[in-house]
Parts: structure tokens; sequence; C-alpha cells
């Protein structure tokens, strides 16, 4: 779960350093605006739904939902944190603002 919680991290950060730098987004959003990509739970979670109805899946379905679920739990701990760090740091929110 980690190893997949990890790749798709790093695969957003990149996403998201090369699609800033083509658009010419302002250097906040290139370097915050992958920590508020995170939080994808119910999404995951129904692919998850997808493969256990697959029979091409049905050897490694197990593994593959524990290990997605297991991820999404990680991501439901971690994610709200670092989409809050991503809002301050890109100066979209102030603390004077928050409550």
């Amino acid at each position: 779960a980690a190893v997949l919680v990890t790749a798709r991290f790093i695969g957003k950060y990149l996403g998201v350093r090369v699609g800033a730098s083509i658009s010419r987004a302002p250097a906040e959003v290139k370097k915050y605006l992958s920590f508020g990509l995170f939080p994808i739970a119910g999404v995951t979670i129904g692919l998850a739904m997808l493969i256990k109805q697959r029979p091409a899946f049905s050897s490694i379905e197990s593994i593959m939902i524990n290990a997605i679920i297991a991820s999404v739990i990680i991501n439901e701990i971690v994610a709200p944190p670092l989409t809050k760090f991503a809002i301050f740091k890109a100066g979209e929110a102030s603390k004077k603002h928050y409550k």
C-alpha cells in the first residue's frame, strides 16, 4: 500500500510540475498543487470494485483490493493536512481568514 501511495504521489507531483510549466503557472502552483490532489477515496474504491467484477483479475483480486483499500485509508489520513498545507503555501488562504 505504501508503494502504491508513493507512486501515485510521485506521478501527480511530476504531472503537476510538467503541466504547470507548460501553462506558465505561478511558482506557488508548481510547488504545492500536487498536495491538493491527494484525496480521491471514492473514485479509488469504485475502481477497485470494478476490478473485483473482472474474471481476468480473479487470481490477484484480493491482493489488489487489500492494497487499494489500505492506500485509501492512508490517503484519507494524510490528504487533509496536505491539502491545507498546499492551500496556505500557494497563498490561496491566509491565517487571518482561517478559524
